[in-house]
């Protein structure tokens, strides 16, 4: 997932523990990522929070669809349709009745 969104910035993923560094000493462009959000999104993922998983996927599926829109194609968009299921899961993550 952080290969997507770093990629989309025309970036390298960092490693792992430099991510806090990276982010803080060179941001991410755009208002979605600003004020840390990335980071707190990842650490909630890593701390199993259902809310912040939903909403970092329901971003990152954002940035893909736009991608896609910009490139005239529909590559992303057929891999994330692809996920079937999982796809409805990880959307309804982010509902507020499942957010807690």
């Amino acid at each position: 997932m952080l290969d997507v969104v770093f990629a989309f910035s025309g970036r390298v993923r960092p490693y792992n523990k430099y991510l806090a560094w990276e982010l803080s000493e060179h941001p991410l462009p755009g208002a979605d990522w600003q004020d840390g959000r990335l980071l707190r999104l990842v650490t909630g993922l890593l701390d199993g929070n259902e809310a912040a998983v939903g909403e970092l996927f329901l971003e990152v599926e954002r940035e893909c669809r736009a991608y896609d829109q910009r490139s005239g194609q529909s590559v992303m968009s057929v891999v994330i349709e692809a996920w079937g299921e999982e796809l409805q899961l990880l959307r309804g993550l982010h509902s507020p009745q499942v957010a807690g």
